[in-house]
């Protein structure tokens, strides 16, 4: 074999073995992120986890507290907040029978948020615009969403916290007859102003 070929040989088989010295590397990844803190904060407290009112009772209207929520604001200068505060049936506890002859069965109620004493008197959420009220000695009944605006204005680097019970109202006419379960799903959404 001439010195021409053997080299050719030489330099094919170079070039078929360098690639693969190089196919075993490590990589890694650093994954870099940035985030800005939501200011406000909602946390719900579910008192109970069955029902809350016998729909059958003779009582003229009943009332229940079924929940408490808890706001917090870590802000770091002076900021509004929005609750918004919906029902999945607009305001009304639907039966969960399949039967169509009372589907349609159902009991309206209204919802109030009162101060909890546990509340920090201090640094406090205030509300600026509390939630509406549908009877002004009762409450909203939350046909439509409700909105309370919240403000949280007590000086740089101090957070505010308020807590609010949950109250539920149901008027002593409309009362369903059908003994089934009726419920509704409350949602509370907080948002910052910015």
């Amino acid at each position: 074999m001439g010195a021409k070929k053997r080299f050719s040989m030489i330099a094919l088989f170079a070039l078929l073995t360098t690639p693969s010295a190089f196919a075993h590397s490590n990589q890694g990844k650093i994954v870099v992120q940035g985030v800005v803190p939501d200011t406000w904060e909602v946390t719900i407290y579910d008192m109970k986890p069955d029902y809350y009112f016998n729909l059958s009772s003779s009582e003229e209207s009943l009332k229940e507290r079924i929940g408490t929520i808890h706001m917090y604001a870590n802000n770091s200068m002076s900021t509004g907040g929005h609750l918004f505060i919906e029902s999945a049936n607009a305001g009304q506890l639907m039966n969960t029978s399949s039967d169509p002859t009372i589907a349609s069965e159902h009991q309206r109620y209204e919802i109030n948020l009162e101060h909890n004493t546990l509340r920090n008197h201090e640094n406090t959420v205030h509300e600026t615009t509390p939630i509406p009220r549908t009877h002004p000695s009762i409450g909203y009944d939350l046909a439509k969403p409700a909105t309370v605006e919240l403000e949280a204005d007590v000086g740089i680097g101090n957070a505010v916290e308020g807590t609010y019970d949950v109250l539920v109202f149901i008027p002593d006419t409309g009362r369903p007859q059908a003994s089934v379960l009726y419920t509704d799903t409350i949602t509370f959404t907080i948002i910052d102003d910015n």
